[in-house]
C-alpha cells in the first residue's frame, strides 16, 4: 500500500507534521499520541482523515475506515483529494 513508510504531503495542512499512512492510522487509532505533542489534537485528527482519503487507503483498510471517510465527504469536510475544508471548522 502506498504511503505506508513514504511521507505523504497533505494538499493544505495546519499542522506541520511529516505524514505517513502509519502516523495516520496510528493517530485514528489512538488520538492521544499526539495530544501531547500539540494542543489541537482535531486538527491533527482531520489531517490523518484527509491522508487515509488522499493515499485512499480506505478501500483496503476495515470497513470502519471506508464508512468515516464517506461520512467526511459527504458532509464536505475533506474532498475526494485529501484537501480539507477548514472553513467547515471555524
Amino acid at each position: 500500500m502506498e504511503g505506508i513508510v513514504n511521507q505523504v504531503k497533505l494538499p493544505n495542512p495546519q499542522s506541520n507534521i511529516e505524514w505517513t499512512l502509519t502516523k495516520a492510522i496510528d493517530v485514528i487509532e489512538d488520538t492521544q499520541l499526539y495530544e501531547v505533542a500539540e494542543n489541537r489534537s482535531w486538527v491533527i485528527q482531520i489531517e490523518a482523515w484527509a491522508v487515509i482519503v488522499l493515499t485512499k487507503a480506505y478501500r483496503t483498510l476495515q470497513g470502519s475506515y471506508g464508512r468515516s471517510v464517506a461520512v467526511y465527504i459527504s458532509d464536505g469536510y475533506i474532498d475526494e483529494n485529501g484537501v480539507i475544508n477548514w472553513e467547515e471548522f471555524e
